[in-house]
């Protein structure tokens, strides 16, 4: 870095000191203004005979750059700090969503409680804040994250079940969001265990249908989301959303809207928790309780006639 100081006269009525810029040299006056636009605040200078890149009239040269920082007047120039801007005041201040750090050397992200607001104006604060004594703060349920509040997840901080509401199955433990006795955690989800299943690779839970292996130290077969465990099985009942699931109601499979549905001679029952068989003709209750064929033949849920009794009607005109 050199430390050669040089006169500019671009700075009109200020007498002021410029650094020239290592190894920044300009050419004549048609090229010198392109020539140092690359380097922020920095202009051609040629007053003492050798053309050189030096920076604007009261900016010092730092390592090659010419920084203008916070509270530094910037007319004419360009803030060099993160984050920052030049305020209507030509103030080199930090952005709306930003504040200068305690050095103000730097501009940090705004917290959600460095916003102000009323109890009848939260305009001010980020959604899912509420105002509490005139700043924003995180509604329940929501962690801070940024400027924002975002949902809370697994591991958050809480101090009651409420707050971890937006993670099924999870609740207040340890001061942290966790999962309920029975669930483990699986990619940011509470996950129905699969009692007394373990795991080391997915494939050792390819046995049960929805079922996948979870995630952590201690991995065990878990029922995926939308799946409940009910011994050992992870159940998908009627109407439950089934893409990349198994229907397990008995005569029931995916259909075209990904709901479990009853196959085409069943409907559901009046609890909608399974598939009986649609009213059929020519059936008749058996000793055993069960509706079956009387003289027909049972058809994927129909009663039909038999080969036989269909030629015997058509030759005796029955």
């Amino acid at each position: 870095m050199s430390n050669k100081y040089l006169w500019s006269p671009f700075a009109k009525d200020i007498v002021t000191q410029q650094t020239a810029l290592s190894d920044a040299t300009c050419g004549d006056a048609v090229q010198e203004k392109e020539e140092c636009t690359n380097i922020v605040n920095a202009m051609c200078d040629n007053s003492t005979g050798t053309q050189v890149c030096t920076c604007m009239a009261g900016i010092q040269e730092d390592s090659g750059t010419c920084p203008l920082g916070l509270e530094k007047a910037c007319t004419g120039l360009e803030c060099t700090t993160e984050h920052a801007e030049c305020n209507a005041d030509d103030i080199c201040a930090c952005k709306s969503d930003y504040k200068p750090n305690d050095e103000k050397s730097a501009c940090v992200q705004k917290s959600v409680n460095d916003y102000t607001c009323t109890d009848t104006d939260v305009s001010n604060c980020p959604e899912n804040a509420v105002c509490a004594e005139d700043k924003c703060k995180c509604d329940d349920g929501y962690e801070e994250n940024g400027n924002q509040c975002a949902e809370k997840a697994l591991d958050d901080s809480c101090n009651e079940d409420s707050e971890c509401i937006d993670v099924d199955y999870a609740v207040c433990t340890g001061s942290k969001c966790t999962c309920d006795t029975g669930y483990a955690p699986n990619s940011g989800a509470c996950n129905q265990v699969v009692t007394g299943v373990s795991c080391s690779s997915p494939e050792d839970c390819t046995s049960i249908d929805n079922a996948m292996c979870s995630d952590g130290s201690t991995p065990i077969c878990v029922c995926k989301v939308k799946s409940t465990e009910n011994s050992g099985v992870c159940e998908l009942g009627l109407d439950g959303t089934c893409t990349d699931l198994k229907c397990t109601t008995e005569y029931a499979a995916c259909n075209n809207d990904d709901k479990c549905a009853c196959n085409s001679a069943y409907k559901p029952n009046d609890g909608n928790t399974a598939c009986v068989p649609k009213d059929v003709t020519h059936t008749v209750c058996s000793g055993d309780g069960k509706c079956s064929c009387d003289t027909d033949t049972p058809n994927k849920g129909a009663c039909n006639k038999g080969m036989l009794q269909i030629f015997v009607w058509w030759t005796i005109g029955v």
